[in-house]
């Protein structure tokens, strides 16, 4: 059976979708854009589409607008489309929205989830699910696990987390495509963050006592250039903190430096 869907195509993932589609030559009525195009990937997406004239390219506008191009529409889905859909757009496909998440739901429900799983130490990974009127609350449908080390920080993890979300996706294709899969609850609360809280939570307070653990932690989930880091403040200054740490395999031997490599200009 041949069925219409749409995408809500928005970076890498959104571009990983689009190709997928096209090269299964799937009846792709349309391709939705948000025009922040955030990770400037509007345009690959666009080349992308430019020898399929059948699918209509649109860009987000007003949420009304997208129920009346719904119509008709088994299904759709999200690739990483950052808006809540909700009312009536929600219950215009035939069989609803695909979500396509990077995190290991129940945990990760929300913003940021590659900040939070590193800071709270819990399950990362990837989840493709079905949209209910909740955030972040429907039915599983595909998960993958991303197992983590100390090395990472927020940004390996999640750039770790497209990866794999992609690599998901085209495995599952076929049954995604074919609605050929199974869906299942949730099980336990889980987690859940708003986006303001990762501003809040990346303060140090230099007076107050931590684990070292939790600490690490903190700076290495806001390891991410170039955006803001954890920081603290002192007499009105603010101090950005940032750390790599790396696994050590072998006993450190001063003989194998390199000392031109770290030699600076002092001006003696």
């Amino acid at each position: 059976m041949d069925y219409k869907f749409a995408v809500f195509a928005y970076g890498d993932v959104g571009l990983a979708a689009v190709k997928i589609f096209r090269d299964r030559k799937e009846q792709l009525k349309f391709v939705l854009l948000d025009r922040e195009n955030f990770w400037n990937k509007n345009q690959l997406i666009i080349e992308e589409l430019k020898n399929y004239p059948d699918t209509e390219i649109v860009y987000y506008e007003e949420e009304e607008d997208l129920i009346e191009k719904c119509k008709g529409l088994d299904i759709v889905i999200l690739a990483w489309w950052g808006r809540i859909i909700k009312g009536r757009l929600l219950e215009t496909p035939r069989h609803g929205f695909i979500n396509l998440h990077t995190s290991f739901l129940p945990y990760g429900k929300g913003k940021h989830p590659h900040y939070w799983s590193l800071v709270e130490e819990k399950p990362y990974g990837v989840t493709i699910m079905k949209i209910d009127a909740g955030l972040d609350t429907g039915a599983i449908i595909y998960q993958r696990e991303i197992e983590k080390s100390w090395e990472d920080t927020g940004k390996s993890l999640y750039f770790r987390g497209i990866r794999t979300m992609c690599d998901l996706l085209e495995e599952k294709s076929e049954e995604l495509l074919n609605l050929q899969f199974e869906e299942k609850a949730q099980e336990g609360e889980g987690t859940f963050h708003f986006g303001k809280e990762i501003n809040e939570d990346s303060v140090i307070h230099l007076e107050e006592e931590y684990r070292a653990r939790d600490l690490l932690n903190k700076m290495r989930a806001r390891t991410f250039e170039p955006f803001p880091a954890a920081y603290f403040m002192e007499d009105g200054d603010k101090y950005e903190v940032r750390v790599s740490i790396k696994k050590v395999t072998e006993p450190f031997d001063s003989k194998n430096i390199d000392y031109s490599e770290i030699t600076e200009d002092t001006g003696l």
